[in-house]
């Protein structure tokens, strides 16, 4: 029985990282009305800045 064993192990952590991932854009969405400077919608145009590469190669991505 390894399907119940790999969903156990990988949805769990797949459906954090996506909560953290929505929490970070609903906190730069809002910083972006409160500010006036920026445009919601360039946010998903905005890139990683370099020491941040670190992570996503920790994580595999």
């Amino acid at each position: 029985m390894t399907g119940p064993v790999l969903y156990e192990a990988s949805v769990p952590f797949l459906l954090k990282a996506m909560r953290n991932q929505i929490e970070i854009l609903r906190v730069a969405e809002k910083w972006c009305h409160d500010t006036d400077n920026y445009n919601p919608s360039e946010l998903t145009k905005l890139t990683l800045q370099s020491d941040m590469s670190v992570y996503i190669t920790n994580q595999g991505i």
